[in-house]
């Protein structure tokens, strides 16, 4: 049994379809790439930035 997973991983109620609280543990990459998305959006949203449509780099 691994004690360290269980102290570093965040735990986040969700609530499903009947309405009953759940807790999913959230791995530390997962944390980094919220974290990461955060500050992108933020960044984004401060310039006006479009997101990236990869069917224009392709001919039809």
């Amino acid at each position: 049994m691994n004690t360290t997973n269980k102290k570093t991983a965040k735990t986040k109620k969700t609530t499903g379809l009947s309405g009953a609280t759940s807790t999913e543990k959230i791995s530390k990459k997962e944390q980094k790439l919220r974290a990461l998305a955060e500050k992108i959006q933020k960044i984004s949203a401060k310039h006006n930035v479009k997101p990236f449509n990869r069917k224009e780099l392709y001919a039809n």
